[in-house]
């Protein structure tokens, strides 16, 4: 196979001499003479105007004659540039330029492209069978977005009708636990938390609803130990104490908790209270080792954490008996009415005064940072109460009683900020509204603001009643202070 000849085009005539210009069209080379260079005009030009001024300065000296060749001499330099520019040829990126044979380039044969296999056919692809639409279900809200957060539910104990969760939302899932629930109000009107008084407190209130609301399903919040359940009815090595069961028990948790034991097992039926006590909630949260360190069986330490969602945990116990008249209860009426209790523990920031040993229950969840951080105890708080109203929510319940959330021996040094406590100035003597505190006023309207799906829809559309529970002013210290109000 012969080689390919192809010609190299160059430019031959008038451009043959002289300096080299490429042009860039074609990638032809030639040369244009000295004269018509651009160099060699602007110099014309630079010595056409020395002359001309050279004449003007001869002129003004009255040398006639030097002006005049100087003058000539000024004309051939700039004439000589203007005549080039106005009647030279064209440049020789604008001119048709023929080329001139030049040595044969090689190109070297390529070799025969090799022919390829046919394809072998494919088979066909089967057709899908059709996706059958679902009915959509019967609603006035769009269902919530499924997040990709996995929740932690556990059922911990089974007993006689009465069954213990742990819901632990320390690492989120809110939305997740909530997204086949229907809230109970429409988007417009969603709940107004309201402060009821009962000189029961809790209990009272909930009696006083169930009348006028027979089929309402409540919840009772209970501001809880996070190391001990129960808080005091266990004593000092972590052992059910009879003797503390007492409705009037000064905190709101062990008030509860008697409530029930009594209830159920009948007034001072001790070893059938402990019996219930044991095979529901003791030991299943609290310190792994009893009062030895700061191990909880949830996995935090309350005295070093940082981070207001490790206290996202609720335990709620179902079938709660609760007599219209707590006076005269019918220990184990299966017809009683029956509420929810759910157990959460809100940051702590005040040591047991009578601990002498420094090892209480107290003492090893004291916050170190809620201590000194308001805002960071306030976030702690926020964090207990959405814990509270999801677990009560995926429980099935739509009344929520609100306790008091470190508001009373928890809240340390922020307890007149969270209760709205003053010292009046004239009188020299505390009062309280505690409406204004910050949890009325800032926490608990920021927990039912929370939104739970990408709807619009908030916890405050979850339940048709918010109640937080007081006692009236005044109260007698030998009220039941644990059905009472609800701090802690």
């Amino acid at each position: 196979m012969a080689p390919q000849v192809l010609p190299t085009p160059q430019t031959v005539g008038a451009y043959s001499q002289s300096l080299p210009v490429t042009q860039d069209s074609d990638g032809t080379v030639a040369k244009v003479p000295w004269y018509k260079t651009r160099t060699c005009k602007v110099i014309m030009v630079g010595l056409g105007i020395l002359a001309a001024a050279g004449a003007v300065a001869a002129f003004l000296a009255s040398s006639f004659v030097a002006a005049g060749v100087l003058g000539a001499a000024g004309l051939v330099c700039l004439g000589i540039p203007l005549y080039q520019t106005l009647f030279a040829p064209k440049p020789l990126t604008q001119r048709t330029v023929s080329p001139a044979p030049q040595k044969p380039v090689y190109i070297a044969p390529q070799p025969l492209v090799q022919p390829q296999p046919l394809v072998q056919p494919q088979p066909l692809v089967q057709p899908q069978p059709l996706v059958q639409p679902q009915p959509a279900q019967p609603s006035y809200y769009p269902v919530p977005t499924v997040t990709t957060v996995q929740p932690s539910v556990r059922t911990l104990t089974n007993y006689n009708g009465h069954t213990l969760k742990h819901y632990d939302l320390t690492k989120g899932g809110d939305d997740q636990l909530l997204q086949n629930i229907q809230p109970c109000r429409p988007l417009h009107n969603p709940v107004r938390p309201v402060i009821q008084q009962h000189p029961d407190g809790a209990a009272g209130v909930a009696r006083g609803y169930l009348q006028n609301h027979p089929q309402a399903l409540i919840a009772m919040g209970i501001a809880g130990n996070s190391g001990k359940p129960g808080g005091g009815l266990q004593d000092a090595h972590y052992q059910f104490n009879p003797s503390q069961v007492n409705p009037k028990a000064k905190g709101q948790e062990e008030g509860l908790f008697s409530e029930w034991l009594i209830n159920e097992c009948g007034k001072g039926n001790s070893a059938d209270q402990q019996i219930l006590f044991a095979n529901t909630v003791r030991g299943q949260w609290g310190f792994t080792y009893g009062q030895i360190g700061r191990v909880t069986k949830q996995g935090r330490d309350y005295v070093q954490t940082t981070n207001p969602a490790d206290y996202k945990d609720a335990w709620p116990l179902s079938n709660i008996p609760i007599y219209p008249n707590p006076n005269n209860p019918r220990a184990g009426n299966p017809n009683s009415p029956k509420v929810g209790y759910v157990v959460v523990a809100g940051p702590n920031t005040c040591a047991n005064a009578n601990d002498t040993t420094g090892e209480g229950s107290m003492a090893n969840t004291l916050n170190v940072k809620a201590l000194n951080d308001y805002a960071f105890f306030k976030e702690c708080v926020k964090q207990t109460l959405v814990a509270l109203f999801i677990a009560a929510k995926a429980e099935g319940y739509d009344v929520m009683l609100v306790p008091q959330i470190s508001c009373g021996i928890y809240a340390g040094p922020w307890r007149d900020a969270m209760t709205g406590t003053w010292t009046d100035p004239t009188t020299g003597m505390k009062k309280s509204n505690f409406s204004q505190g910050d949890f009325m006023r800032e926490i608990l309207p920021s927990v039912l603001n929370e939104k739970v799906g990408n709807h619009g829809v908030t916890i405050g559309h979850l339940f048709n009643e918010v109640i937080i529970p007081t006692l009236p002013p005044k109260a007698p210290r030998g009220r039941r202070a644990g059905r009472a109000g609800g701090r802690h």
